[in-house]
């Protein structure tokens, strides 16, 4: 829908203006930038087509559909949405709330479906008239700059997955939209995370920073956020998920709803996670249900990641001009390579994978005969990005497989280049390990703690130290000990800095995630001289600031 060019009205100076824009539409207030949303409903994204001459192949079904477009959280085509009925109603009626900002929180582990969900009310909420969709974690950005005045032509809905990597840029949002005045269509932002909740640290860097600022922006949040994703809780509900997967990878009788195939698809899933059953179904088509039953939840992963890896490598075979690159006399395939960082980087920009094959390759003594571009090509058409990028493999626990065979082999398990990747994008590579840490951890496979260790060593500044305590969670066991020592390493390093009020609010705040995540481990008495420490130090801002 077009709509006519518009004229912003503000107040003050220095102002951005940002107009929120859905699928296919363009900016209409002159000079504002577009915050653009997506609603992922291109076929790229929403279908997994059949491709006859792509049958049984490596990374295909036996119908030709690619492997990871049946499992990717936006195919609306073959793999529809099952159970969380009361949760999308609740969802529903938060959008028809009588207010004009609202946010909400969904948290809910790798594979359980929170992306699904939101797509589901994604494609609700249009049917209904309201400009809806994710914003892309760089595009909000644009909200970093101070003083922002957002603009809507209709109720809008704003999806933020992975919310607390895009910590500053959503506070500084949410400060604005806290004193938004006027009169204008409702914006409901829906914030997406694995663990999270009061107590925890970017929970409380976004609401819980007191002060008549604070208790503002705590004001937008929906009552009764956030609201949790819950496994798939009976056997009809986990017996869908697995028969709309295997219909779409064979054209054999599905297998009938029996008492040991639930038992099953419980244990290969942890107790119903949806993306798992799918996975465990791709499998049972491709291998048979005996074989597939046989196999533990993070093999079943990595048996669909190898497939991908394997995909991948024919296409680079083809196109790249390069054979599999080589490192110290073994054979390494320098395509595996270059995909695992991608996926691990949350994807790459055009100009990022330049950088990041003429980076590997110098480090692994490759030569480039004719440069980066035709790798570059090769690894886009195989992992197709927006705009020339390079692409993650999806969902994200295939691509977290997918890294680690690929990188486990390589001399200290990949460490230096995974220093060398978080050198370039620190964030999204700090993130992506502690999300393989979660997934992988309790599968026994080790080599992502490997990783975070390095990080943890590597983390000397105080902005390497912030980004990995801001992306370490409070609640996930294996990484509680490794979050306290990072939030005590912090507060060393602002020790030895000038005394001054940003140097007290990062210790505030550090010494109240350390109390937390303390008192996860058991070490009560430490916590609390923690968070009485933390109070204090509350205070005395408070009392240097009494307007």
């Amino acid at each position: 829908m077009s709509l006519p060019t518009q004229n912003a009205s503000l107040h003050g100076n220095g102002n951005t203006v940002v107009q929120i824009v859905g699928d296919g539409n363009a900016v209409t207030i002159a000079g504002a930038q577009g915050l653009f949303l997506n609603t992922f409903r291109h076929p790229n994204w929403a279908e997994a087509p059949v491709d006859p001459a792509k049958e049984g192949q490596p990374g295909f079904t036996r119908t030709g559909r690619r492997e990871t477009k049946v499992l990717s959280p936006f195919n609306r085509d073959t793999l529809p949405f099952e159970g969380r009925t009361a949760l999308l109603e609740g969802l529903k009626s938060w959008l028809a709330e009588d207010r004009q900002v609202s946010v909400q929180v969904v948290l809910g582990g790798g594979g359980r479906g929170k992306t699904r969900l939101a797509t589901q009310l994604i494609d609700w909420a249009e049917a209904e008239g309201w400009t809806a969709g994710v914003a892309e974690r760089d595009k909000l950005d644009v909200y970093r700059n101070s003083g922002c005045v957002t603009r809507r032509d209709a109720p809008t809905l704003v999806v933020v997955d992975y919310a607390s990597a895009k910590l500053e840029a959503l506070a500084s949002w949410l400060r604005a939209l806290s004193s938004e005045t006027g009169t204008h269509p409702p914006l409901r932002l829906l914030l997406l995370e694995r663990v999270g909740g009061p107590g925890s640290s970017w929970w409380t860097r976004l609401f819980d920073q007191g002060g008549p600022d604070g208790e503002a922006v705590a004001d937008l949040l929906s009552p009764g956020a956030p609201r949790a994703v819950e496994a798939l809780s009976t056997a009809a509900e986990r017996h869908h998920v697995f028969a709309a997967a295997y219909r779409a990878a064979t054209d054999g009788a599905v297998p009938a709803m029996l008492e040991q195939l639930d038992r099953t698809l419980t244990e290969v899933s942890l107790g119903g996670e949806p993306l798992f059953i799918a996975m465990f179904a791709l499998v049972a088509a491709r291998q048979g249900l005996g074989k597939a039953s046989a196999l533990p939840a993070d093999k079943i992963a990595q048996n669909l990641a190898k497939g991908e890896l394997t995909r991948i490598g024919k296409i680079w075979a083809a196109q790249s001009g390069l054979p599999p690159g080589r490192d110290q006399g073994a054979a390494r395939p320098f395509d595996s390579h270059l995909a695992a960082l991608a996926s691990l980087s949350e994807g790459w920009s055009e100009a990022e994978a330049h950088d990041a094959i003429s980076r590997e390759a110098e480090a692994l003594n490759l030569a480039l005969p004719g440069g980066s571009e035709p790798v570059r090509a090769a690894l886009h058409t195989a992992l197709p990005g927006s705009e020339g990028g390079i692409g993650a493999v999806l969902p994200d626990i295939l691509g977290e497989a997918m890294a680690i065979i690929a990188l486990q082999h390589l001399p200290e398990r990949g460490v230096p280049a995974i220093r060398r990747a978080v050198e370039a994008k620190r964030v999204e590579v700090t993130k992506a390990i502690i999300r393989t840490c979660q997934d992988f951890l309790i599968r026994g496979e080790e080599t992502p703690l490997t990783w975070l260790e390095a990080l943890r060593a590597h983390a000397s500044d105080l902005e390497a130290l912030i980004a990995l305590s801001d992306a370490m969670p409070n609640d996930t066991l294996e990484l509680r000990e490794i979050a306290a020592e990072v939030s005590q390493a912090i507060l060393k390093l602002v020790a030895s800095l000038q005394e001054g009020e940003a140097q007290s609010e990062i210790a505030a705040g550090t010494l109240s995630n350390l109390s937390n995540r303390l008192d996860a481990l058991g070490r009560r008495e430490e916590a609390l001289a923690a968070i009485e420490e933390a109070m204090e130090i509350y205070r005395s801002l408070a009392a240097a600031r009494p307007d």
